[in-house]
C-alpha cells in the first residue's frame, strides 16, 4: 500500500502545486539567511512530502477503497482476492483529476485535505524560519555543529495537533539529532531548573532528567537523548534514580509519564514529554468530604503519573501502561478497522478483532534485554522515599518558583482514543459528502465530562469538533496561573477552581509522611500487577518479591505481638479535618477490574468496611483507650459517609451479607438484637421468589445472619427456613464449603431451625455437617477451618460434645515451600480465627495451644517463603476477608485470648448476643497438644 500512498500524495501535490511551490520559495528564502548548515532546504521539502503523505493517506484511504470498488464494478470485474489486475490499473490512473473528482463528490474530504495541505505547508515554513533564526543559538549551545549537512527531518509518532503540527527530528551528517517541538518548552525549562538548581540529587551526579532545552515561546528545541543499555549490576541504580524523579513529578501532580515518555541513557532517566507536568484542579466539592478526600488522595499520588503500571479505561484494554512494567509481551484483543486483502481486487476495510502485543520498557540491559523490575522494587521505593523527603525539605523554594510562572501545560479532557474513533468514523465516504453528513457523526460526541459548567462544556465541544473537522486531534492547554482552556484561537471562560501552579503549590504544602506511606502502598499495588502478569506468562504461581512496606511490618509480628500490623492499618487511614472528622481506607483493587488503584468504593464487610471490627477489638484490648475510641467513632462516621456516596453501586450489587449494602447493615448492627434493614431486604427478596443462592450471595446468607439476632420476627425466620429447606440446591452448589457450598447451606438451616426451636432438625443438620470432609483444603470459606467453626457452634449450641480434633489438625496444614496465604477468607488468618472460635465455644485449651503453634508456624513460613493476602501475588490489600485488616484482627484476637480476654468473632457471621448465648464452653478435659498430635 506504500505505492498507493505515494500516488495519492503526488496527485494531491500536483493539485496544490501553487501552494507547495510558494512554500518551497519561502523555505528557501528563510534558510538562505543562515550558512551554518547545508542541505536544509532539501531536507525541509522532503519532510513536507512525508507529512503530506501521512496526512493524505490517513484522511483518504477509506475513500480510495470505496472509489476503487466503484471503478471495478463499472468494468464488471469481480472482487477477486487472487487478482490484482484492476487494483493495479486503478492505482496507476490516480492523478490530480481523480482527486478533483473525489473532491466534487465529497465536499468535506476536499475541506479536510485542503486544510491539511495549508497547515502542513505553513508548518514547514515556520520550522525553516525558526531554524534559520535560531541556528546561531543552537550552535552556541552545542546542539548542532557548523558546516554540517542536514541529512533529514523526520516526523515523529506524535498526534497531529493545532494545525497538523507534529514533533520533528533533525538528523545531521555527524549523527547528531535535534528535536523540534511545536509548543512552548517553558515547563521543561522549569522542571530542569528544579532538578539542577533546587533539588540537586547526589545520585543523579549533576544530570538533570530533562534533555538540554531551548524554549522559544511557542516552539522549542531539545537535545535528542540516545537510549543506551546498562549491565545487570547497574540496574538497581537505574530504578533508584527513577524513584527519585518519580517522587518529584508525583509531588507536582504530573501525569502521562509512561514508558514512551522516558528514555534511559545509562542509569539516568530523561523525561522527554513534560507538557502535562502540572495540572489544574477542581475543588473537590467543598474539599472536605471523605469520598472527595480519598479520591483526591489517589489523583494526587504516584498512581496519576503513569510511572507505575496501571490498567486504564482507554485502549488498549487490560494492558498495563507504565514506565515500570512487565518485561514480557502483553496481549489483548481489540476491535479495529483494518485493510483486508490489501493490494488485490478484493481490498476492503473491515472491523475485526486483532491481537495487540505490547512490550515497552525504558530500561534495557546489554543485548537489548528488558530487566525484570520485581527484584528492584526496594531500590525504586528507596529512591521514591528519598526524593519525596527531599521535596518536602525544599518545598518552600519550589513553591516560590511556581508562584509567578506563565508557561502553558496540556490538559487532556478526554482520552485521545475517543478522538481517533470519532475521526475514523467521519472519514467513511458517505460521511464526507457535506457538512450535514459529517455533523451526523460528530453529533455522537457529547460535551466533555471534565468541564462541569454546561455552557462552557458546550463551547469546548464546539472547539473539539472544529479540530476534528480540520483532520486534527484536539489539543487543549492552560496557562500555569490561569483557569481557562486554550486551543488555537479558542479561549474558554474559567473552568477550573485552581490553576496548575496553585494546584502544585497546594500539593507541595500538603506533603507529609502519611501521604508518603500511602504512595508506598500504591507502589506495592503496581508491582503486584507486574507479578500477576509475569506469573501467567511464566506459568509460575509464586514469584515472591513482596512489597517492602508490608514485608517489613510482617517481620516485626510475633505470635505474641501483632501490633505492627494494626499500626500499619492505622497509618494508612485517611481522615477529614474538623471536629466531626471521618475516617476511611483505600483498600486496593483486586479481581479482574479494568482500572487500577481506584478502590475507594470497595467498602463492604468483605473489604474495608470490616476494618471497623479490628478497631472494635483494639478498643476492647486497650481498655477503651481514647485513641481507638476516637478512631472507631471516626471510622463509623466515615463508613456511613462512603455508603451514602456509593449508594447506587451498593444497591445495584447482588444482595449479599458479605458485600453490598446489607453487609454494611451487619457491620453497623452486629451488637444489636435486631437488624431491621437486613430484614427488609430479605423480605423483599422473598417476595421476588429468587433462587436461595449461598452464604455469600442470596437468601441463604440472609438466613444465617438474621437467625443470629434474637429479636428477628419468627415470621421472617419461618419464611426463610421454608424457602431454604424447600429449595436447598445441594446438587447445584459447586463445593461443600461455607462460602458457595453445602456446608454454608447447612449452617444457615441450623441457625434458622435453632432460632425456631426445632431441635430435632438441628441434630439432623449436625449429622449432615459431620458427613462433610475436606481432605486437602485447610481454609475457612471452603475447607476444614470453616467446618471446624460450624461444628464447634453446633456442638456448643446443642450442648453435645463431639470429636473435631482431626478437623482442627487438618485445618492447620501448611505448605512448607510456598508463599503463605495470610487472608481471612481462605488463608491462615481464617484458620486462626476458627481455632480460637473452637476454643471459645468448646472450652478446650487444646485449641488455643494449637492456634498458637499454627500461627507461629504460619508467620515463620510467610517470613521465609513469602506471602499474599487472598489472591496470589497481591500483597497490598487492606480489606477484611482479603487483606491486612483481617490478618491483623485475627492476630490481635489470639493475643487477647492468650491474655484471657474473650471477644466476638466477625468470621462467625453472627450477632454479638448470639455468640454470647451459644458458646457454652463445654468442659473438655485438658489435653496435651504434643500428645494429641501423635
Amino acid at each position: 500500500m506504500q505505492l498507493v500512498a505515494e500516488k495519492l500524495v503526488y496527485a494531491v501535490e500536483n493539485l496544490f502545486a501553487d501552494e507547495i511551490n510558494q512554500t518551497k520559495d519561502k523555505v528557501k528564502e528563510h534558510l538562505s539567511k543562515q550558512n551554518w548548515v547545508a542541505h536544509a532546504e532539501i531536507a525541509s521539502m522532503d519532510c513536507l512530502h512525508t507529512l503530506l503523505q501521512y496526512h493524505v493517506w490517513r484522511l483518504c484511504h477509506k475513500t480510495f477503497v470505496y472509489e476503487f470498488h466503484k471503478y471495478r464494478e463499472s468494468l464488471s470485474y469481480p472482487a477477486d482476492p487472487s487478482s490484482s489486475k484492476i487494483f493495479n490499473q486503478y492505482v496507476s490512473s490516480i492523478d490530480k483529476e481523480i482527486i478533483s473528482k473525489w473532491f466534487g463528490k465529497y465536499d468535506f474530504l476536499q475541506k479536510m485535505i485542503t486544510q491539511s495541505v495549508k497547515n502542513t505547508c505553513s508548518f514547514i515554513e515556520s520550522v525553516s524560519k525558526h531554524f534559520s533564526n535560531d541556528a546561531a543559538l543552537l550552535l552556541s549551545k552545542g546542539l548542532i555543529k557548523s558546516g554540517e549537512k542536514l541529512q533529514s527531518i523526520t516526523p515523529l509518532e506524535s498526534d497531529p495537533h493545532n494545525g497538523s503540527k507534529v514533533n520533528l527530528c533533525l538528523e545531521f551528517e555527524s549523527s547528531i539529532k535535534l528535536l523540534y517541538k511545536p509548543r512552548s518548552l517553558e515547563v521543561d525549562v522549569l522542571i530542569d531548573n528544579l532538578f539542577s538548581e533546587t533539588l540537586k540529587f547526589d545520585a543523579l551526579q549533576g544530570h538533570s532528567p530533562v534533555p538540554r532545552t531551548i524554549n522559544r515561546d511557542k516552539y522549542g528545541w531539545q537535545e535528542f537523548v540516545q537510549h543506551t543499555s546498562i549491565n545487570h549490576l547497574e540496574t538497581s541504580d537505574a530504578y533508584y534514580n527513577l524513584g527519585l524523579c518519580a517522587a518529584v513529578f508525583s509531588c507536582l501532580g504530573a501525569t502521562d509519564l509512561h514508558d514512551e515518555n522516558i528514555i534511559f541513557n545509562g542509569t539516568f532517566p530523561y523525561f522527554v514529554d513534560l507538557e502535562t507536568s502540572l495540572q489544574p484542579k477542581y475543588h473537590d466539592g467543598h474539599g472536605h468530604s471523605l469520598p472527595e478526600l480519598m479520591q483526591g488522595r489517589i489523583m494526587r499520588s504516584i498512581a496519576n503519573t503513569s510511572i507505575i503500571p496501571a490498567k486504564q479505561l482507554t485502549l488498549p484494554h487490560e494492558i498495563l501502561i507504565g514506565a515500570i512494567n512487565t518485561p514480557y509481551p502483553q496481549e489483548t484483543n481489540e476491535m479495529v478497522f483494518t485493510l483486508k486483502n490489501a493490494g488485490t481486487d478484493a481490498i476492503d476495510i473491515a472491523k475485526e478483532k486483532i491481537t495487540v502485543k505490547r512490550t515497552t520498557v525504558p530500561i534495557t540491559l546489554v543485548g537489548n534485554q528488558a530487566p525484570d523490575p520485581l527484584p528492584f522494587q526496594k531500590d525504586f521505593l528507596n529512591g521514591y522515599s528519598d526524593g519525596y523527603v527531599k521535596v518536602m525539605d525544599k518545598r518552600e523554594q519550589i513553591c516560590s518558583t511556581l508562584t509567578h510562572i506563565e508557561c502553558l501545560v496540556r490538559v487532556v479532557i478526554r482520552p485521545t482514543s475517543q478522538y481517533y474513533f470519532m475521526l475514523d468514523a467521519c472519514l467513511f465516504p458517505e460521511n464526507l459528502i457535506d457538512e450535514t453528513t459529517i455533523n451526523k457523526v460528530l453529533h455522537y460526541l457529547k460535551p466533555p465530562k471534565l468541564v462541569r459548567d454546561s455552557e462552557i462544556a458546550k463551547k469546548t465541544l464546539e472547539e473539539e469538533i472544529r479540530s476534528i473537522k480540520a483532520g486534527d486531534i484536539p489539543h487543549f492547554s492552560i496557562k500555569a496561573n490561569d483557569k481557562r482552556l486554550y486551543s488555537m484561537d479558542f479561549v474558554s471562560n474559567d473552568i477550573f477552581d485552581m490553576s496548575p501552579a496553585n494546584n502544585a503549590i497546594t500539593m507541595l504544602q500538603e506533603l507529609s509522611e502519611e501521604k508518603l506511606i500511602h504512595d508506598q502502598r500504591i507502589i506495592a499495588e503496581g508491582y503486584s500487577e507486574i507479578r500477576i502478569h509475569e506469573s501467567k506468562y511464566k506459568n509460575m504461581e509464586d514469584l515472591g518479591y513482596q512489597s517492602p512496606l508490608f514485608s517489613n511490618a510482617l517481620q516485626k509480628v510475633t505470635k505474641d505481638n501483632p501490633d505492627s500490623l494494626a499500626e500499619l492499618i492505622q497509618s494508612l487511614a485517611i481522615t477529614t479535618r474538623g471536629d466531626n472528622a471521618e475516617t476511611g481506607w483505600i483498600g486496593g483493587v483486586y479481581g479482574n477490574i479494568p482500572i487500577s488503584y481506584d478502590s475507594i468504593s470497595l467498602i463492604s464487610l468483605h473489604d474495608t468496611g470490616g476494618i471497623l471490627f479490628l478497631l472494635e477489638h483494639m478498643k476492647e484490648y486497650t481498655q477503651s483507650s481514647k485513641e481507638y475510641i476516637q478512631l472507631l467513632n471516626q471510622a463509623n462516621k466515615g463508613l456511613s459517609s462512603l455508603r451514602h456516596a456509593f449508594s447506587v453501586q451498593l444497591e445495584s450489587a447482588p444482595k449479599s451479607i458479605i458485600s453490598g449494602a446489607s453487609s454494611l447493615d451487619f457491620v453497623f448492627s452486629h451488637h444489636l438484637n435486631r437488624a431491621e434493614e437486613i430484614e427488609d431486604v430479605a423480605t423483599e427478596l422473598l417476595l421476588g421468589d429468587p433462587a436461595i443462592g449461598d452464604v455469600f450471595i442470596g437468601l441463604t446468607g440472609f438466613g444465617l445472619i438474621l437467625a443470629s439476632f434474637s429479636n428477628t420476627p419468627n415470621e421472617i425466620l419461618r419464611d426463610l427456613e421454608s424457602k431454604i429447606f424447600r429449595e436447598s440446591p445441594s446438587a447445584m452448589l459447586p463445593n461443600d464449603g461455607i462460602a458457595h457450598g453445602n456446608l454454608g447451606t447447612i449452617w444457615s438451616q441450623f441457625r434458622l431451625s435453632y432460632a425456631l426451636r426445632n431441635m430435632e432438625r438441628c441434630h439432623q443438620l449436625l449429622e449432615q455437617a459431620l458427613q462433610i470432609s475436606f481432605p486437602n483444603s485447610a481454609g475457612w470459606c471452603n475447607g476444614n477451618a470453616g467446618l471446624l467453626m460450624v461444628l464447634a457452634e453446633m456442638a456448643s449450641s446443642l450442648n453435645q460434645p463431639i470429636d473435631v480434633y482431626d478437623v482442627a489438625k487438618r485445618s492447620t496444614q501448611l505448605s512448607k515451600d510456598k508463599p503463605v496465604d495470610l487472608s481471612i477468607c481462605h488463608g491462615a488468618a481464617g484458620v486462626l480465627q476458627s481455632l480460637l472460635f473452637a476454643y471459645q465455644a468448646l472450652g478446650d485449651s487444646w485449641y488455643l495451644s494449637l492456634a498458637n503453634q499454627y500461627w507461629e508456624g504460619a508467620l515463620n513460613l510467610a517470613k521465609t517463603n513469602g506471602f499474599y493476602t487472598g489472591e496470589k501475588n497481591r500483597d497490598y490489600l487492606l480489606g477484611y476477608f482479603l487483606g491486612w485488616s483481617g490478618v491483623a484482627d485475627s492476630a490481635l484476637m489470639l493475643k487477647m485470648y492468650n491474655n484471657n480476654v474473650s471477644t466476638w468473632f466477625p468470621l462467625n457471621l453472627s450477632s454479638v448476643s448470639y455468640q454470647q448465648n451459644h458458646t457454652h464452653k463445654l468442659h473438655y478435659p485438658n489435653r496435651n497438644l504434643e500428645e494429641m498430635s501423635k
